[in-house]
């Protein structure tokens, strides 16, 4: 059995050494200064989860805690002194920069209904080797046999989590925050472009069109591009697209992917 995300194949499809070091070796690389524009996109997803949370929604203060908490941390960890006061004054502006969030955060209209939302799905409905269908539940979001229950090939799996699943006018929505920092540009039509024929994307609407059945739509957030792409009406999304994949989309995602996951696990055995 194959349990996959969409992150880890585009991954080996860029480097697939970098993919053998990271998900095979499980290599990390160290948190400095030089990548703080990742860590810090990363407590932006945590601090947008946290306010979005439907159990507990709007804690301002839960958010402040997350951000004194890594720079906090990021502090202590620092092993030079000019690091230490970069990371103090980073702390100063992420506040300043939820503070603008805030001012901006738009009249809701939508409902959340989880954030950090996990998915599971197997690949296609029926063994790629002998045909045979998979059972409904691996099909709707339980990993269940490694293998086809007739010829004992491998099951895959594409597993995900969406940052936030909305319902707005009756349609369920994937809110990916997208966060882009320093002089990165903006989410542009092209970058857009790029995302919407990207694996990621199509894998986000197999995995939960298939768990919710239902079609979802996936809405993309920038949050972190000093805000100045937000528009005069506060709204938080620089661009949303709505489209929901056909299945013959679908089939080529999956047939595409299993090819894909073949090539990996050929070479992984070598």
């Amino acid at each position: 059995m194959g349990i996959y995300n969409n992150s880890k194949l585009k991954l080996y499809e860029t480097c697939p050494r970098l993919f053998y070091l990271s998900s095979v070796l499980n290599l990390r690389r160290k948190s400095t200064y030089a990548n703080l524009d990742r860590d810090e996109g990363s407590l932006w997803h945590e601090m947008l989860a946290l306010w979005m949370n439907p159990d507990d929604p709007h804690r301002d203060d839960l958010v402040r805690d997350a951000i004194s908490t890594y720079y906090e941390g990021r502090v202590r960890e620092a092993e030079l002194d000019v690091e230490a006061e970069v990371m103090s004054e980073r702390a100063i502006y992420m506040n300043n920069l939820w503070d603008a969030y805030l001012r901006r955060y738009p009249n809701e209209t939508w409902v959340v209904q989880a954030v950090e939302q996990k998915g599971a799905t197997c690949l296609g409905d029926r063994c790629y080797v002998c045909g045979h269908p998979y059972p409904d539940k691996a099909i709707s979001g339980e990993i269940l046999s490694p293998n086809c229950y007739n010829c004992d090939s491998a099951i895959h799996y594409i597993v995900g989590v969406a940052d936030a699943l909305v319902l707005e006018n009756g349609v369920f929505k994937l809110v990916d925050h997208k966060t882009k920092g320093g002089k990165s540009p903006s989410i542009s039509d092209a970058f857009l472009a790029t995302f919407n024929e990207s694996r990621q994307f199509t894998g986000y609407m197999y995995i939960f069109t298939r768990v919710l059945g239902r079609p979802v739509a996936m809405g993309i957030a920038n949050c972190i591009a000093k805000l100045k792409t937000i528009d005069k009406r506060g709204n938080p999304f620089k661009r949303a697209l709505e489209i929901v994949r056909t299945v013959a989309d679908f089939k080529a995602y999956v047939d595409d992917t299993i090819s894909l996951i073949n090539v990996i696990e050929g070479e992984l055995e070598q």
